[in-house]
Order: structure tokens, then sequence, then C-alpha cells
């Protein structure tokens, strides 16, 4: 192999290299200019041994093949990501749509995440980015079973994918589930708590099992649907000066938080895992693996 030979291939495995690159990671201007310059690249290595001259329909012919496979390429990954999701739905929904012998069944689970500025100064406006991750989980319930549940858990509390801030997780407290307003930290919003009190349940939250309806946020029944509540908490993910803002700017927002103290949300997790444990009074027990995305 000569010299002009081995330039040749050298300069089109690291275009192709390249080409493929842009392809998995989506398509954009640079995957146009890269595909236009492939296709001259293979033109002149054609036309180098064909020892033809300069043809605008041989060189679109081969812009259009390249074009083609390459549009190929970045349909295979999208679908597939598209199956994966489809397949771990559809898993989830057959898991959800299990009974288990005493007649409960996993039939939603969701999850939000909002930033918020929480006042750790005291004067009353906020100065400190938080984030909330507040999951939505439902427990339908038959009533087809004679045993009772005696037991309930949410354990392994996880925040996959954190790269920032600090992970708390807040348990529900003792006040009544008619409750209209609730603060981040689940407490009622007319009796605000100290941020800087907050105070961490870590990866498991045991709830009180009542015979009946639940009157309270940290109670479930054992006898109708369940809806835990519990949430994580991320702070300390940068602090902003709330006057110096308004002051600049004429105006506050907390949507632009973020922008205030210079977040990215894919810092803050990208999913949130936790484990819902059950108990009943004839020995048996059950659990399911939540793993939401944020």
């Amino acid at each position: 192999m000569n010299s002009d030979t081995f330039f040749k291939l050298a300069i089109g495995l690291a275009l192709l290299i390249l080409l493929f690159y842009i392809i998995f990671h989506g398509f954009s201007l640079l995957f146009i200019i890269l595909l236009i310059l492939w296709a001259i690249y293979l033109y002149f290595l054609w036309n180098s041994t064909k020892k033809e001259s300069f043809s605008i329909k041989n060189f679109s012919i081969v812009l259009v093949i390249i074009f083609v496979v390459s549009f190929i390429f970045i349909l295979i990954p999208n679908k597939n990501k598209k199956e994966k999701s489809v397949k771990t739905s559809t898993s989830t929904e057959k898991i959800s749509n299990k009974e288990n012998a005493n007649g409960y069944y996993l039939n939603q689970t969701d999850v939000t995440t909002q930033i918020f500025g929480a006042d750790t100064n005291g004067d009353g406006n906020g100065n400190e980015a938080r984030a909330v991750v507040s999951p939505l989980t439902n427990i339908g319930y038959t009533g087809d079973s004679n045993a009772k549940l005696v037991e309930f858990e949410i354990r392994n509390i996880k925040l996959n994918g954190n790269k920032i801030g600090n992970v708390v997780t807040i348990a529900p407290t003792h006040i009544p589930s008619g409750t209209t307003c609730f603060g981040w930290y689940l407490e009622d919003c007319h009796n605000p708590i100290n941020p800087n009190d907050i105070k961490d349940a870590g990866s498991t939250i045991k709830y009180r099992v009542v015979d009946g309806k639940a009157q309270y946020l940290d109670e479930v029944s054992n006898s109708d649907a369940i809806t835990p509540n519990f949430r994580v908490i991320l702070t300390d993910l940068g602090e902003f000066d709330h006057d110096k803002i308004m002051k600049e700017e004429g105006s506050f927002s907390s949507k632009k938080i973020p922008e205030y103290v210079n977040l990215n949300k894919g810092d803050l997790g990208n999913e949130l895992e936790y484990e819902i444990y059950m108990k009943f009074d004839d020995g048996t027990d059950n659990s399911w693996k939540v793993v939401s995305d944020l």
C-alpha cells in the first residue's frame, strides 16, 4: 500500500467515524456538512479509479445513497429507543395489573420535579435553590382478600444519577390528609417548616396501618386504595441574591432560578427508585420495585 492510498483511507476512516458519531447523537447541521464531505470524498475516490471527469449526476447519486443509508442508521437507534420505552411501559403495566393474593395491585406511578427558592437566611425571600421530587403512587384494592394489611413501607429510596446538592428524604407528618395546602416539605403551608430544620428520613419510610379510611398523611388503610406520600428534596443547589436580581432586572421569576444559579436539570438525577413493601396478617408479603424517570 503506497502512502497516497494510505492517506486516502485514513481520511475516509476519520470521516466515517465522525459521521457515525453524529448519526447516533442526533441529526444536525454538522451532520449535513459531514455527509456532504463524505460524499465528495467517496465520489473523488471513485473517480480516481475510473479516471472520469467531474459529473453532477454521478455526485448526486453518491450523495443520495449515503443520505439514505445514514437516515436508516438514524432510525435504527431511535426505533430501538422507542421499543425499549414501550417494553418498559408494558412490563410495568403487567406488574401493575397483576393482583397479588391479597387483592392489591400497583395502579399508577409517576413523578414530578420542581425547582424552588428556600429562605434559609430568614429575610422573607428565597436565597437557596432547591429541588423537590414528588412521586405519585397509587395502589388499588379489590377487596377480594381474607388477609389484612399489617405493615406498609417505602424502602430503598434512591435518586439515581444525582451529581449536585444533598439528597434529603421527606417522610409525611401526622397532619390531616384533607389539608388543602401543603408546603414543599409536606407540611401544612399555613404552618411552614423552617428550611434549615428539615430532617432526612433516610432510605426507608414506615407508615401507620389503620382500619377504615386513612385520615392522616402518615397513614395507609388496610381496606382501601393506598396513595403513600413522600418527597425527595435536593438542597444546596446554589445561592442567589433576590434583592440584587430585583434591582438589576426589575423582577424576580421562580422559573429562572436554575438560570440564576447556573443549574442544569440533568445534574439533579435521572431516576427516582424505590420499593413498596407490604406485609399481611397471614404471614405473606409483597413488594414492587418502582423506577420513574425524572
